[in-house]
């Protein structure tokens, strides 16, 4: 499926999904067919592979005229295909420059207009990016695009522990910890919201945890901002209290 404005459109099978998210991750750039047959055959192709991709373009055409794309969307341009985005907006697109937006209101210390964009960019997600979609480029692609959206939320999740928001976060913090427990800046999160809530001990605990998987998982102890984390809770260092928002 693929998403045009409010409306899902049905593109197909795996080779429709396949060929439409590589022109996605290059919009306004020329795909070679050479690439498509590669990816989508996984360095196999067949003798018709190159007829295939055609007739996979020509479908994907017309699924997108039937929501009332332009035909001109997807261009014939030697050696290859390019996505026009004239008019439209791409989510990855949009996201990008939300994020960066919320950087700047950051940076500025305007963190409530930034809790909102990096809320409004993360609400672009719809699922995993690229699911249902094979190929070792299209899925190296994806794991990039998960980690920019962690990345991300951590960074909105800053944003929000210095609103003072500690107690809203604690639930989808332990979630998110659970979830990816090697992630440090996580962990950190939790331990800090954790404290700001009154429950030091729980923090504590959760660096004891911590240190006993890295210990374990990765043959480490945990990097030098969860141990100065660490001890400023011992101490009760009152530069962990949030700054007035």
């Amino acid at each position: 499926m693929a998403t045009v404005g409010e409306r899902t459109v049905p593109v197909g099978g795996a080779r429709q999904r396949t060929i439409l998210a590589l022109l996605l991750l290059s919009p306004g750039r020329i795909v070679p067919v050479d690439t498509l047959v590669d990816v989508v055959w996984n360095g196999r192709p067949p003798a018709t592979a190159r007829t295939q991709v055609a007739i996979v373009i020509a479908a994907l055409r017309k699924a997108l005229k039937a929501e009332g794309v332009a035909d001109e969307t997807i261009v014939t341009s030697h050696p290859g295909y390019l996505l026009r985005t004239d008019g439209h907006e791409l989510d990855a697109v949009t996201f990008t420059d939300l994020v960066s937006a919320a950087e700047t209101a950051v940076r500025e210390q305007r963190l409530h207009e930034a809790a909102r964009a990096y809320a409004d960019a993360l609400g672009l997600w719809r699922g995993p990016a690229l699911a249902g979609v094979s190929g070792q480029l299209v899925e190296d692609e994806a794991a990039r695009w998960e980690e920019i959206r962690l990345n991300t939320y951590e960074a909105q999740t800053d944003v929000r522990l210095g609103l003072g928001e500690h107690r809203l976060l604690l639930p989808e913090l332990a979630a998110t910890v659970r979830e990816h427990p090697l992630r440090e800046r996580a962990r950190r999160h939790l331990m800090l919201a954790q404290y700001r809530s009154g429950r030091r001990a729980e923090a504590m605990e959760a660096f004891r945890e911590t240190r006993r998987l890295f210990i374990d998982e990765l043959g480490m102890e945990p990097g030098p901002e969860l141990q100065e984390l660490h001890d400023a809770i011992l101490r009760d260092d009152p530069a962990l209290t949030p700054a007035p928002a």
